[in-house]
């Protein structure tokens, strides 16, 4: 079972206009580079992330092993 460890709300003081993958060269891992019209960039280390497709499954994803953790049946209307 996985659970919400962290939210970040307000991240920045305005719109996110881009977003990137980047990997640290410093200790391997992975991190997401958020840039705003606030004039700042932020860089977010990801343990985990989170992806859904047509097929209406949200998978869990371990980015430090590679791996799928979870897969979660979002079906039609279950979770609306």
């Amino acid at each position: 079972m996985h659970a919400l460890v962290h939210k970040q709300e307000q991240a920045h003081e305005d719109s996110i206009w881009s977003c990137a993958w980047a990997k640290s060269e410093k200790d391997g891992s992975e991190n997401i580079v958020t840039g705003s019209v606030d004039d700042t960039v932020k860089v977010w280390k990801c343990l985990l992330a989170a992806s859904n497709s047509l097929d209406s499954h949200i998978r869990l994803w371990d980015l430090e092993a590679g791996k799928q953790v979870k897969d979660i049946d979002a079906g039609p209307g279950k979770y609306m």
